[in-house]
């Protein structure tokens, strides 16, 4: 997730937390349609933020299995020059 996407969620998140928490913020003239915007660009927000976590860990675990593949190509490429050259 981006630092802009990230920062976005927490003023996000601060906007939810001001709405319970102002008394009067039902006074306050925002429409009931923004607010229900927000709050569904906050519920996009986090599972974009959990799917991205499993990116991650997705990311990692592949990253893993090149680095083997890679280590024996040249486990093989290291012997196939052993064998050629010094026979």
């Amino acid at each position: 997730m981006s630092q802009e996407q990230l920062e976005q969620l927490l003023y996000l998140k601060q906007y939810q937390i001001n709405q319970n928490n102002v008394p009067n913020f039902d006074l306050l003239p925002i429409q009931p349609t923004y607010i229900q915007e927000m709050n569904k660009e906050v519920e996009n927000l986090e599972q974009q933020s959990l799917f991205a976590d499993q990116l991650n860990v997705d990311i990692l675990s592949l990253k893993r299995i090149e680095k083997k593949k890679d280590q024996e190509k040249w486990l093989k490429y290291n012997n196939y020059l052993k064998v050629g050259f010094f026979e």
